[in-house]
């Protein structure tokens, strides 16, 4: 049997405002969370400013003039509504000139700057829990980039206040915004393609591997499934090719950042010997310790797996058709080596073209990390 395709995990980044927010039922006190000491806005009569303490969201602020779907913090009152203001004061003395853009304690002042770009700036007063941090955050940048973060600030401020999603707050700032915070150095989902639907595709998934590979290029029949995990459609085709007479899929083991990963890959061959490759599949991505029970998939930072359809080019990926999005159950997942490992995985997931991703404000395609968008199917 032919070697079969490796493919090396690619862990797509965030998304940069997705990360601000939670899902819809993820925003009760005490409900989970995973990045201590972030915020988010909860609630919708009674607006409440939540903290990540101890894996929990706890309840730290009541918003009685609204709350910042960029930070999850209360709004100052009087009408700031920037991106780390969380205090009651002016962010006072802190760069070099009044930027004439609106209240957002923007009177610059007199101090030199220092040398962080607008972005560095943004993302610096992410982490802040108090007035004092955001203004150290605006002076450790360049004076220009405090001038370009106090003008995105308060535009954001300006026209995006009264989102009450981070959905939302996209959408605002792709239609209001978009300049300045282009200008910062952050990357805003544009308006979706429609020519690609959404969602693009449905899949249904049956992963049963009792074999876990170490290595790719060492692959013989017993170590893999001769069928399907993946069917459903992509676009007005089906995800198993019509010319398919062979289609088959491994578990593998593949470490990223020092971290362990099973890499569940499907291929396809135009032969039943396997020799003639088709130059289309799918792979999931997920963590080797992840928990058995419903596990959510997308590219955000609340997901736990990733699902990927493409086009191969050798033993590369050579153009990028789209994502699963959704819940999987994971019923096994033993990362040993050989026989002594397995995992399953089920359920139905709908898949996304990066063109048109509602769910992350409309075209991703910038946010690829070099991959091409494949054409529409």
């Amino acid at each position: 049997m032919k070697k079969f395709t490796v493919i090396m995990a690619v862990l797509l980044a965030a998304f940069f405002f997705v990360s601000c927010g939670g899902d819809e039922n993820d925003d009760a006190e005490g409900a989970s969370c995973d990045v201590e000491g972030a915020y988010q806005c909860s609630g919708n009569t009674i607006i409440i400013s939540q903290k990540c303490q101890d894996g929990t969201w706890t309840n730290f602020q009541q918003c009685n003039d609204g709350c910042n779907q960029a930070t999850g913090k209360c709004n100052e009152p009087g009408g700031d509504t920037g991106s780390g203001d969380t205090g009651s004061t002016d962010t006072g003395d802190t760069g070099t000139g009044d930027t004439g853009t609106g209240d957002s304690g923007s009177d610059t002042g007199d101090t030199a700057g220092g040398t962080d770009t607008c972005a560095d700036i943004y993302q610096c007063s992410t982490n802040c829990a108090d007035q004092a941090c955001l203004e150290a955050c605006i002076a450790n940048g360049t004076p220009t980039d405090q001038n370009l973060f106090v003008t995105m600030y308060n535009c954001w401020g300006n026209n995006c206040a009264n989102a009450s999603t981070s959905d939302e707050f996209t959408d605002c700032i792709a239609a209001n915004c978009l300049n300045e915070t282009e200008a910062c150095g952050l990357n805003v989902p544009k308006q979706g393609d429609t020519t690609y639907s959404a969602p693009y595709g449905t899949a249904q998934v049956n992963v049963a591997s009792t074999y876990i590979l170490t290595n790719e290029t060492q692959i013989d029949g017993s170590m893999v499934n001769m069928s399907s995990y993946v069917s459903g459609n992509l676009g007005s085709s089906s995800i198993v090719p019509a010319n398919a007479q062979l289609s088959y899929y491994y578990a593998a083991l593949v470490q990223d950042g020092g971290q362990q990963y099973f890499q569940i890959v499907q291929n396809y061959a135009a032969d039943a010997q396997g020799q003639q490759a088709i130059p289309f599949g799918v792979f999931i991505i997920l963590p080797a310790n992840a928990a058995p029970g419903t596990v959510h998939f997308g590219l955000d930072q609340e997901s736990v797996g990733q699902m990927f359809v493409v086009d191969f080019n050798g033993n590369q990926v050579g153009c990028y058709h789209g994502f699963g999005y959704g819940d999987l159950t994971l019923t096994a997942a033993n990362a040993a080596a050989g026989a002594a490992g397995n995992v399953s995985l089920s359920g139905s997931i709908e898949i996304y073209s990066a063109a048109n991703a509602p769910m992350y404000g409309g075209d991703i395609t910038s946010h690829l990390n070099g991959w091409v968008n494949c054409a529409v199917r």
